[in-house]
């Protein structure tokens, strides 16, 4: 016989510690049941709290999304929280999976909440996701909400992949189209015009500004190089700044088409998270605060700020909604909906199933109006570059036309 420490919940989601002897951790298991409690955590008592792992891993969506499911889907079936840690250690699938299964297995094994053991690895778990795990063990429902942040992940991980590949014709082809355009103007046109100007021909100013050009890149292109890296960065850095984020945020906005796009990513975000705090028993405060770090735009999460702000000062959630000017009628009228019905986790879900459609619709809509006008963009270019070359040419042919002839 042995000790063990047991976490457990009863019927209607209250936390119970304790101890127990026994054979094995399935016998305390089925000691508990019989007691009409639910299990969490199993284990032994003669161990101590060993040392946590000293840096966690950064876990990708891909990869937390795995490790959610696995966890969902144990304490779904009822197995405690400790053996499924130690299945998603023994599977061995994915290396840094295991290693953040094992440092949550020792904080829990040491007395720590699931929730409290997932807040010491930031890397791994963002606090939107602890914060939910925590509502969920308030009131005994961290499968549920597992698998709602299951569902959520994979909703992120769908719309990334469709936007990337929305985007990535538009940079190829850009990309191929600054190339071959310095390809000519510092290899191809320096050489052609040069041989023209060696018959004593007036160069048109086109020709002479891409000449000029093309030498001023070939002789300082490491100067050029570093400027170009420098303004890169320098833009990056402005940009990860409050202001400069809300700026770009802003613009992002009205652009059109993208900025569309964008609100309505935001707006999904916004119902999606909220949802998952609503159903987890979180007031809307505290849910607010935690889905204003998520919405993804600067300024859609200063419109949340507000509507906490309001809401705190006694307006209903709906109305400080509607009082930002930056959520559509859709959210405001089904987020009144729920709050007058008291069903607002449900009319929530509807402005996400809403948005799940809309979103990856917008997004082919976008790919669509991108295609012609890249073929535009593409076709001025070429009639650019051509003009730039035959210019010369029909120069050199005028000239020749209105000299005396003897």
């Amino acid at each position: 016989m042995a000790q063990f420490a047991y976490q457990a919940r009863t019927t209607r989601g209250e936390r119970v510690t304790g101890n127990l002897d026994a054979a094995t951790e399935a016998a305390v298991e089925e000691t508990l049941r019989d007691r009409g409690l639910f299990p969490t955590i199993i284990s032994s008592a003669r161990i101590a709290a060993p040392l946590r792992v000293a840096a966690s891993p950064r876990l990708n969506r891909r990869e937390l999304s795995l490790f959610t499911m696995h966890l969902a889907t144990v304490m779904k079936s009822g197995l405690s929280l400790t053996l499924g840690l130690r299945h998603s250690i023994e599977e061995g699938s994915n290396k840094r999976i295991e290693i953040v299964a094992h440092a949550i297995l020792q904080g829990v094994e040491a007395g720590q909440m699931l929730s409290e053991a997932m807040a010491e690895l930031p890397n791994a778990f963002p606090q939107d996701f602890v914060n939910l795990v925590k509502a969920g063990e308030t009131v005994g429902q961290v499968d549920q909400v597992l698998f709602d942040l299951l569902e959520s992940l994979e909703w992120q991980i769908n719309l990334i992949g469709e936007i990337r590949q929305a985007t990535i014709y538009p940079i190829i082809l850009l990309t191929m189209m600054g190339a071959v355009t310095l390809g000519i103007a510092t290899f191809v046109m320096p050489r052609f015009v040069g041989a023209l100007a060696k018959t004593g021909m007036t160069l048109p100013l086109s020709a002479r500004l891409v000449v000029g050009f093309g030498e001023f890149v070939t002789a300082n292109w490491l100067q050029v190089l570093l400027v170009g890296v420098c303004m890169v960065l320098t833009a990056r850095m402005l940009a990860r700044t409050p202001r400069g984020s809300y700026i770009v945020d802003t613009f992002t906005l009205k652009i059109p088409l993208v900025g569309n796009l964008v609100r309505q990513v935001g707006l999904s975000r916004f119902a999606h998270h909220l949802r998952m705090m609503v159903k987890a028993g979180v007031n809307f405060v505290v849910a607010l605060n935690v889905v204003e770090h998520v919405v993804g735009n600067q300024v859609l999460a200063k419109a949340v700020a507000a509507a906490r702000e309001r809401v705190m000062a006694g307006a209903s959630l709906a109305d400080a909604l509607r009082e930002t000017r930056q959520f559509t009628p859709l959210v405001v009228q089904m987020v009144a909906t729920g709050e007058v019905t008291g069903t607002l986790d449900d009319t929530l879900k509807k402005v996400t199933d809403y948005y799940d459609r809309e979103v990856p619709a917008a997004v082919k809509r976008i790919t669509t109006a991108i295609e012609p006008i890249m073929y535009v963009i593409l076709g001025v270019l070429v009639l650019a570059v051509a003009f730039t070359l035959y210019s010369p040419l029909l120069s050199m042919l005028g000239q020749i036309q209105t000299r005396p002839r003897f």
